[in-house]
């Protein structure tokens, strides 16, 4: 079952005053929340020892928390870096990814993930290193 807001859920408990009677009620919130995201750019392109940027903007929608950002299947000698890597819920953030004089030329397929309690996003990217 799945509830979305503030529900008021009553429950017995003991307490020191009143063991045998005594009734609590707790506020729980239940979200069931999504997130999404979007690239600046598909593609990028770049040279052995070179570097190119896109943004990352991410949709949390229902959820109250920060949304964390990676970044998988980079080649050997390419790293990345996300400016910044957690976000509070819907904002941009950006990547930058870097090829240092030991990465093979080719064209990869790289994996954005974003997210959000339970919930991802998965982008894929295109990177070509020449």
């Amino acid at each position: 079952m799945t509830v979305s807001g503030i529900s008021s859920i009553p429950f017995s408990g003991l307490s020191q005053e009143a063991p045998q009677t005594a009734t609590q009620n707790a506020m729980i919130k239940l979200l069931n929340g999504s997130v999404a995201s979007s690239l600046g750019s598909a593609s990028l392109s770049l040279s052995r020892l070179g570097s190119a940027a896109t943004s990352i903007v991410t949709n949390a929608i229902n959820y109250e928390g920060n949304v964390a950002l990676s970044v998988s299947g980079l080649p050997f000698g390419v790293k990345y870096t996300l400016s910044p890597a957690t976000i509070p819920g819907t904002g941009s953030s950006s990547l930058v990814i870097s090829a240092a004089s030991t990465a093979k030329p080719g064209t990869y397929t790289v994996i954005v993930k974003t997210a959000a309690g339970g919930a991802v996003a998965l982008s894929a990217l295109t990177l070509t290193i020449s």
